[in-house]
């Protein structure tokens, strides 16, 4: 493989995480959306299921990008010249936040 092709992959890889992360990003801005609506509308003892549905595919948008970065942290960081960075464990601690975020939301009922 060339050197054109391997910073083409790695270009490909780094906007997948990118695009990863930007879902992510309007998986949570529509899952506070919908939370926002279904308090105000749904009927007492009703579930979140909707807002929950949203938060988990948010954390797993997460999820996914921070398993690219980490598998291919070589091509992102040749020769050894890059580290993980505070941005890159704050990433992996949101993943089972927002997971557990949207499990708690799950079992949330609306109560008067």
């Amino acid at each position: 493989m060339g050197i054109e092709d391997q910073r083409t992959c790695v270009q490909e890889w780094l906007s997948a995480v990118q695009g990863s992360m930007v879902t992510a990003s309007l998986f949570t801005t529509l899952s506070l959306g919908i939370f926002l609506c279904q308090l105000f509308t749904l009927h007492r003892g009703s579930l979140f299921y909707l807002t929950s549905i949203f938060q988990i595919f948010a954390g797993l948008c997460v999820g996914v990008a921070c398993l690219i970065y980490t598998l291919h942290v070589e091509a992102f960081h040749p020769e050894g010249r890059g580290t993980f960075a505070a941005s890159f464990i704050l990433a992996w601690i949101a993943v089972p936040l927002t997971l557990g975020s949207g499990v708690m939301y799950l079992h949330l009922r609306k109560m008067e």
